[in-house]
């Protein structure tokens, strides 16, 4: 009789990883359309206004079309956290498809925090850049740079973990594994 191939430590922790995240994942996703459900029936049918006063600043646009289709991207967010939770299990299992749609969600996931962190640098640069100096508190003239530093290092933190994944995932040894 074959031994059961070792389960290298990657593949746990990554596994462990995909797995929680996934129920964070559902439980944000619930959370998110319950709320929407509430600010749907406290507003009487309309949670977000569908179009911004002339005065708005441009760059919250974006923002507009992620909170009027709420609904819709926490099922989404829901969807994706369940295949998360499932490959999570069959990558613990060494399941080959499982790395391979693990790898997948690492790759959205890392895309995600890229242009996250672009739009978060160029909304705060934008909206910082508005305020006149002469309304600005005193030693608070290096403020946008701050924020838009404070953006770049939190989306290198949530990235390099994705990227340490990734190579994992890439690498002879989990491919090997689950050839």
């Amino acid at each position: 009789m074959e031994a059961e191939p070792q389960r290298p430590t990657s593949v746990t922790v990554i596994s462990w990883i995909w797995i929680v995240m996934g129920i964070l994942m559902v439980l944000g996703g619930l959370m998110g359309f319950f709320s929407f459900q509430m600010m749907q029936e406290m507003s009487e049918g309309e949670a977000f206004p569908t179009e911004l006063p002339p005065d708005f600043p441009p760059e919250f646009k974006p923002m507009m079309v992620v909170f009027s289709n709420f609904h819709l991207l926490a099922g989404l967010q829901i969807v994706i956290a369940v295949i998360a939770i499932v490959s999570g299990i069959s990558f613990l299992k060494l399941r080959s498809w499982a790395r391979t749609v693990l790898e997948g969600l690492t790759w959205l996931s890392l895309l995600y925090i890229v242009v996250f962190g672009i739009y978060w640098v160029f909304m705060w640069m934008s909206i910082t850049g508005n305020i006149p100096q002469d309304q600005m508190p005193p030693g608070m003239g290096n403020f946008k740079y701050f924020g838009a530093i404070m953006g770049v290092v939190v989306n290198l933190m949530f990235g390099a973990p994705l990227v340490v994944m990734l190579v994992k995932l890439k690498g002879k040894t989990i491919k090997n594994l689950v050839a």
